[in-house]
């Protein structure tokens, strides 16, 4: 295990934090008569979290799958870790985008953006197909998401004793058509937003 610095590490103009990872799914066969698994599979995924101040990340377009052709729902990261002694290579290319969040709690100041991605790497590679991203927004700032089909709640919070500030919005639900990158330096706003997309493997025979 290597040290990491951020000082030594780039993740892409405007990062703030990455977090990368390959991990793998086993699946174990059993047959009757011994407890040594029969066979097993494992499908490797790579996965990176990356957050931008905002403006400063991508716009990500959701586009729903019409075929049975690999999601366009993608953004790129190039992750290159620097620090002393062993230390992961990181991670670079295309991954399909999972999640995206955004928040700007101080009206002074930059809001922060984050892309939640994943790919699978294994062999036989699968068909990733995307479905619908819903999410919300609020507050009177842009938070990259860009809501269709919205419906409107609200919510707030304030607690007791001095100085006993909190706050209230609007908040827009509904479908997601892109994400990203949210408003940067918006001094006087404040802001949230989220939205989940939905991506599914699947492997289609020859």
């Amino acid at each position: 295990m290597g040290v990491v610095l951020g000082s030594m590490t780039s993740a892409g103009a405007g990062a703030v934090s990455a977090n990368w990872g390959v991990s793998g799914q086993v699946n174990r066969l059993y047959a009757l008569g011994s407890m040594d698994p029969f066979d097993e599979r494992i499908i490797m995924m790579e996965s990176v979290n990356i957050t931008f101040y905002g403006g400063s990340g991508p716009t990500v377009p959701i586009n729903t799958s019409m075929s049975c052709a690999n999601s366009s729902t993608k953004f790129s990261a190039s992750i290159t870790p620097g620090g002393c002694g062993a230390s992961s290579g990181g991670l670079s290319g295309s991954f399909f985008l999972m999640s995206y969040s955004y928040s700007k709690n101080d009206p002074v100041g930059y809001g922060q953006a984050t892309y939640n991605g994943q790919r699978w790497t294994s062999d036989p590679q699968p068909t990733v197909l995307c479905g619908i991203a819903e999410g919300s927004s609020s507050g009177g700032v842009n938070s990259g998401v860009a809501i269709s089909e919205s419906y409107e709640g609200s919510q707030g919070s304030v607690s007791a004793g001095f100085p006993g500030v909190g706050w209230a919005a609007t908040v827009s639900y509904g479908l997601v058509s892109s994400v990203g990158p949210g408003a940067g330096k918006a001094d006087g706003s404040q802001g949230q937003g989220n939205a989940t997309v939905q991506h599914q493997p699947i492997w289609i025979g020859a």
